[in-house]
């Protein structure tokens, strides 16, 4: 466990301006920087231990979505994941927290993590893992190793460009700026969602959508 003066520290430099100091990778592998959505503290199901953050499936628990209490604007994601058979959760950006929403995807771009192998309806390319969901889909497929199988995420975001990668590659790239995006927003699933990708900075999300998911290697470099 890091000491309280490590843990201020690194606070800081996830909020404050740009140094030198902030342009290095910083590690998000502790409570301390997470918290349920609408929530002060980490819902009691979401569990650091030996190295890995886990979602852990319980039944009749509420879904709480797990998301950091800093902001990010531009910035490179990097996280290792691990989900339980016909699992399904995702990861968000640019999620605002307001009590007008219930849950971070009604506002938040979302990087999907599936078990496409096993799950049990069959999915359409937009719902695979990797695609920047009900949006852009992946251009490569059977890159997902399997449920129970440890899949290397890359998510970066520079201004409106996004990169999404899987198992070391690039599998997803668009513009927010573009005539595309703005097309699919306003012709798919976000056009009953006014809130959907209104900022351009925010918290990062991780999905309890109840399976059982496990993360590790988290970190975050920003951009700005």
């Amino acid at each position: 466990m890091k000491s309280v003066v490590g843990l201020c520290i690194a606070l800081v430099l996830l909020t404050s301006c740009r140094t030198s100091t902030e342009e290095s990778w910083v590690s998000l592998m502790d409570q301390a920087y997470w918290k349920g959505y609408l929530m002060d503290d980490i819902p009691a199901h979401w569990v650091f231990q030996e190295g890995e953050l886990l979602c852990k499936e319980v039944e009749n628990k509420p879904q709480i979505d797990l998301i950091t209490k800093a902001s990010f604007g531009n910035f490179i994601l990097e996280l290792k994941w691990n989900i339980m058979p016909k699992g399904n959760s995702g990861i968000f950006y640019h999620i605002i927290e307001d009590q007008t929403y219930t849950a971070p995807y009604q506002t938040a771009p979302e990087y999907q993590l599936i078990d496409e192998i096993n799950f049990l309806t069959p999915l359409n390319d937009w719902q695979k893992s990797a695609a920047n969901y009900a949006m852009h889909p992946p251009k490569k497929s059977n890159l997902f190793k399997g449920a129970g199988q440890w899949n290397s995420t890359r998510i970066v975001y520079d201004h409106g460009r996004v990169q999404h990668w899987l198992n070391g590659e690039l599998v997803v790239e668009f513009n927010e700026k573009s005539d595309l995006w703005t097309t699919l927003r306003a012709s798919g699933k976000w056009k009953d969602y006014p809130g959907y990708k209104k900022s351009s900075k925010g918290p990062i999300g991780l999905q309890d959508h109840g399976v059982g998911i496990r993360f590790k290697d988290i970190r975050i470099k920003s951009l700005d």
